[in-house]
């Protein structure tokens, strides 16, 4: 994973119905919704700018705060990216 590329696992785990094939055959409506919505998603992402000195992170934020500090501390890193970060002081 970089600021460029992410994969995303998803899987699901529920049995709504405890009937094997209508339990499948909803998982595969859920993938495709969650295909959709992804696709929907990365448009959003995609048009966004790499802000992300102002963001408010909490706890469970904790691997998404020591990835950034790496990343903040690795100049060559972003300059193999090509990416450049925005730094707002509010």
């Amino acid at each position: 994973m970089d600021p460029q590329r992410i994969t995303i696992y998803v899987r699901f785990y529920i049995k709504p119905t405890g009937i094997k094939s209508i339990d499948k055959l909803l998982a595969r409506l859920g993938m495709y919704f969650n295909i959709y919505i992804l696709h929907q998603d990365r448009r959003v992402v995609e048009s966004q700018n790499p802000d992300i000195i102002g963001d408010k992170l909490i706890a469970p934020d904790i691997p998404i705060a020591i990835f950034r500090r790496m990343f903040l501390q690795d100049k060559e890193l972003q300059n193999k990216l090509k990416v450049k970060i925005a730094l707002h002081t509010t």
